[in-house]
């Protein structure tokens, strides 16, 4: 022991209080994972049962082994999906969700109370005056609170039963009670130092604001077992004799398996996380003790060492569970304040962990409530961010600025980031969220991205501090650590707003449909893409990142945060550190890593971003009225010109980061977005502005911050560090320079705002690609046909029925007149019908289809007081539907083999001309007739917004001619199909050939609308 003390007092003393401690933010952190695990157990045990069977009636199977088609077919049929849990599985009233947070804090209020007063009852303690008639402790006592800074001597009482040698303070901050143990009292006289020293511990608590943080933290635990965890329990227990027989359980096993394992490894997290903050605050009341005058050998308890082997494995697991620290931790915590300053693997995973459950869990409430949206995803994850980067940074700026005082080597945050992403990840992994109903999602390897973004964290944040703490020449450093934490605040805010907008769908929907997108691209960008196939296999995956990132709200924030911070220090004036001359006895010198000369870091940057010009002027020149063309033309032009600034940006961050070895991260990222802007600049003087690059701005910027963070990574890891050359004492130079960098990085933002329509957003069936055909178990299919049926398909039937004879009675009461208010009610089950699930067989699915736009003709029928046709389309109806409840009753009963075929009327050619066939054969002649008179007029010269939408009618004339009936003469007949197959075709055809810009398909879409003609009016002789 004399030994350590000879050790202490010859180490450079460091003040624990140079950099806080971090533990009221983790504290904080715990109490908003409780009442954000409150609100997600409100919503768990409320949730209907009822959802699963607008599951089914969607026709999903949730044992098919993958969750992409259930997400797609959800996704698919998202109103009707909405639309089926707002009427069978609504959530509860929003108040509840929200009432039993403050069901947990009132808990937690009375259980403090309650603590307080049972602690101090009669019978358990006494006054101090009981047993200090003479007064002396008493004098003792307050002379020791004067040296603690305390206003008054707190309340003190006695347990005169307790033996051991030590004592406690409860109750809150502002109304403290120390307890002393008899055996403190007992031993005062033999052990005076042991006395003042425990004495000083419990004084610097109350000093410190401990007590209340304490006592809190025990009463919302034992609240949240309470009020949180066991009715969670109870609810999944209760639940689980009725699953295991149903046919659903491989689907709800790992949701009820993922429950009871969450709920474990919540209560793990928050008791773990409420020792780890109460055993900080023990040593730090240790030290305030100590700086007060308190005797080091005060605190030598004797205590057995800590076993060695696999027992003392099990002693160190053991001792993270315990609320107060091993005498002899706290021991060496008073030698060595090192320990203080260490960043640990379990607080770093322990605050991952919470940061995902937070954020997840109000997310789930917002969505529950469609209250979810991208800057309410924002503003979920600035909570969550905030909380992590007060626990996780502080901790990395403390652990940066105790190795630079104490010339250690600095840590790089690397391995803290990893433990915080690894924590990221357990927790998206156990909440089941991107697993619907599997064990793990379709792409788990996704998920590992959240360890990648916990390492850049620390990485960058680490990098942050040691700038600073090089730098910073104020009287404290905390200024400087908190532009740095908020700025590492919204680079995690912006990460978790990906995420949970948009990065989470690659993990079910990974890799994307490439078929679907290209047809995508090539309906919204016109023109001749044959020539162009390269390009266009990459513009679709480069559409779905823009659409994924130029959604996140704080996106170039966030990227200006990243880089326009640590630019910040070369605007510091050089100087002493006044900060570090305040908290050591010893400052080193030079005072950590000497920033390299600016021109080092912006040279790369503004070089390579001047020659970028040359060749964005080398892209404008090949597309000279890219805006004012649009289509393909324009895309190009975009393409190109990221490629160019990507190129760019790759170069920039090689040679700063080769320049800067010290600082690679910063250098990188600095000399990458000089580049970028100067890129970006380049294109707005050489082109039309910022409408003509604006739609691709978030995705350059951003991507060229993740270049350069990927090659400052391998440049650390292959590169060796070089002594920086010390920047020249120009300071008002630097600070003009940094401060056209900072506007420059705010004004990128402005084109944001811009409104543009050059990328579309991509469906989100196009992000996961076709669900495919279902191979549903008959047990699975029978159930999705009786969902189907009972959450609304039955009654869209019966309610055509009645309104069917509610019209036909209509029209005997008026002799065949016809009151268009009677053709309401067809027209309004023709919206619900078109807006309800598909039928989960797709046979029947046609046959439904064609009930729907029966419906549908009835009305137009109804709406020109048609009569006659109107009641043969209601006949035709009824026969339709009848088949629909036929098969459906079948396919019940697991007979697919005994399924009727759809109804088809057959009507002589005279009544089928009457009822609507000769409509139809004119419509599509006189829109063809249009279309091939206007190509004549133009001399081919085409406008593709005047033809485009004459093609699109005809489409929808051959889908009514489709359903329209058959005709009871062969011949005709014949013709009628050979119609509507040629028509159908021109018209497709015909829509492809505009979309691409392929003139020969449009040539050939002209000849077959001629062919369509000639071959309608042989249907109908004259």
């Amino acid at each position: 022991m004399r030994k350590n003390l000879a050790s202490a007092v010859a180490a450079p003393r460091i003040d624990e209080r140079a950099v806080g401690a971090g533990t009221t933010v983790r504290f904080a952190l715990l109490v908003v994972l409780m009442l954000a695990a409150s609100v997600a157990v409100v919503l768990e045990f409320t949730r209907s049962p009822e959802g699963w069977g607008c599951t089914l009636a969607a026709g999903v199977d949730p044992t098919a082994g993958s969750d992409r088609a259930a997400v797609v077919n959800r996704a698919g049929q998202t109103p009707a999906y909405q639309a089926c849990m707002a009427e069978f599985a609504p959530p509860p009233p929003w108040w509840l969700p929200l009432a039993w947070p403050a069901l947990l804090l009132a808990v937690a209020g009375l259980v403090f109370l309650g603590l307080s007063a049972w602690k101090a009852r009669r019978g358990r303690v006494v006054p101090l005056a009981a047993v200090d008639p003479e007064g002396e402790i008493h004098r003792t006592l307050a002379e020791l609170a004067a040296v603690a800074g305390l206003r008054r001597l707190p309340r003190v009482v006695v347990d005169p039963i307790a033996t051991s040698t030590g004592a406690v303070v409860f109750g809150s901050t502002r109304r403290p009670i120390v307890c002393l143990h008899g055996g403190l009292i007992a031993d005062r006289h033999s052990n005076r130092e042991g006395f003042r020293a425990v004495l000083l511990h419990e004084f610097a608590h109350i000093h410190n604001g401990d007590v209340t943080i304490t006592y809190a933290t025990v009463a919302l635990w034992r609240a949240f077992l309470a009020v949180t965890v066991l009715p969670e329990l109870v609810m999944t227990v209760q639940s689980l004799p009725s699953w295991p027989n149903s046919p659903l359980w491989s689907a709800h096993a790992p949701g009820v398996t993922r429950g009871f394992v969450l709920t474990a490894f919540m209560i793990a997290l928050v008791y773990l996380a409420r020792s780890d903050v109460l055993r900080t605050r023990e040593i730090y009341a240790d030290l305030t003790a100590v700086r007060w005058g308190a005797a080091l050998h005060g605190f030598a308890i004797a205590q057995p060492p800590m076993p060695a082997g696999f027992r003392g494995v099990v002693a160190s697991l053991a001792e993270l569970w315990r609320t107060h620290p091993r005498w002899e931790l706290r021991w060496h915590s008073l030698t060595d304040t090192s320990a203080l300053f260490g960043v640990r693997a379990l607080p770093m995973f322990l605050i991952g962990a919470t940061t995902t459950l937070i954020n997840d869990n109000f997310w789930r409430y917002l969505k529950e409530y469609q209250l979810a949206g991208w800057w309410v995803d924002q503003a979920v994850a600035i909570l969550a961010a905030g909380l992590a980067a007060g626990a996780a940074g502080t901790a990395l700026w403390r652990a940066v600025a105790h190795a630079v005082l104490t010339s250690r080597p600095v840590p790089s945050g690397v391995r803290a980031g990893l433990w915080l992403g690894a924590g990221m990840t357990v927790s998206e992994l156990l909440t089941g969220k991107n697993a619907v109903y599997n064990w793990l999602p379709d792409h788990p390897e996704v998920v590992l991205l959240f360890v990648v973004a916990g390492a850049v964290f620390g990485w960058w944040t680490a990098r942050c501090a040691l700038l600073a703490v090089s730098t910073w020449r104020g009287r404290t450093l905390r200024p400087a650590m908190a532009v740095g934490l908020v700025a590492a605040c919204l680079v995690l805010a912006g990460w978790l707003a990906w995420w949970q907008g948009g990065g989470a769908l690659f993990v079910v929907g990974w890799p994307i449909d490439l078929d679907m997108m290209r047809q995508s691209v090539e309906q919204a960008f016109p023109g001749p893409f044959a020539e162009h196939q390269g390009m266009l296999s990459a513009i679709p995956i480069a559409i779905t990142l823009i659409a994924s990132v130029n959604k996140v709200p704080l996106a170039l924030a966030v990227v200006a945060a990243l880089w326009v911070v640590p630019l910040l220090a070369w605007t510091i004036r050089p100087g002493p550190a006044r900060w570090a001359c305040a908290v050591s006895d010893e400052v080193p010198e030079p005072l950590g890593v000497p920033v390299p000369s600016l021109p080092r870091v912006l040279l790369p940057g503004v070089l390579t971003g001047l020659a970028s010009w040359g060749a964005i002027a080398l892209v404008q020149a090949a597309h000279p009225q890219a805006a004012e063309e649009g289509g393909l033309v324009e895309l190009l032009y975009l393409a190109w010109v990221f490629v160019v600034l990507m190129g760019t940006a790759v170069v920039a961050a090689i040679a700063a980061s080769a320049l800067c070895s010290r600082y690679r991260l910063f250098a990188g990222l600095i000399a990458t977005q000089v580049a970028t802007l100067l890129g970006l600049a380049g294109a707005f003087v050489l082109g039309s502005g910022w409408p003509e690059v604006g739609p691709i701005i978030t995705l350059v910027v951003v991507s060229a911050a993740v270049v350069s963070i990927i090659v400052a990574a391998v440049g650390s890891l292959f590169g060796k560090p070089r002594v920086p050359v010390a920047p020249r004492a120009h300071v008002t130079a630097r600070r003009a320079c940094v401060a056209v960098a900072c506007i420059a990085a705010v004004a990128v933002a402005a084109p944001e705002w811009i409104p543009s329509s050059g990328v579309p957003e991509p469906p989100t069936t196009q992000l996961f690609g076709p669900a495919g055909t279902s191979s549903a178990s008959p047990q699975i299919k029978r159930l999705q046909i009786v969902a189907w049926r009972r959450y609304g398909g039955e009654r869209l039937l019966r309610r055509f029925t009645e309104e069917s004879a509610r019209f036909v009675a209509h029209v005997k009461a008026t002799n065949g007149a016809i009151d268009r208010s009677a053709c309401g009610p067809l027209g309004g089950i023709t919206r619900a019908a078109s807006g309800y699930f598909r039928f989960p067989e797709p046979q029947t699915h046609e046959i439904w289809q064609t009930f729907i736009t029966q419906v549908q003709r009835v009305a137009r029928e109804c709406e020109r007081a048609a009569v006659q046709t109107s009641m043969l389309w209601i006949e035709e109806a009824m026969g339709t539907a009848g088949v629909i409840k036929a098969r459906a009753d079948t396919l019940e009963r697991g007979n697919p083999t005994s399924l009727l075929p759809a109804p088809a009327r057959e009507l002589p050619l005279p009544d089928w001309a009457g009822h609507g066939g000769r409509d139809l054969l004119l419509r599509f002649d006189t829109g063809a007739s249009r279309i091939l008179s206007y190509v004549d007029e133009v001399r081919g010269r085409v406008d593709v917004t005047r033809v485009e939408p004459l093609c699109t009618a005809l489409a929808e004339v051959t889908l009514d001619a489709s359903g329209h009936f058959r005709i009871a003469d062969a011949e005709p007949q014949r013709r009628w199909s050979h119609f509507i197959a040629q028509g159908r075709k021109a018209a497709q055809d015909c829509r492809t050939a505009l979309s691409r810009t392929d003139t020969a398909l449009f040539r050939a879409a002209l000849r077959e609308l001629d062919q369509a003609i000639d071959t309608a009016r042989s249907v109908l002789p004259r």
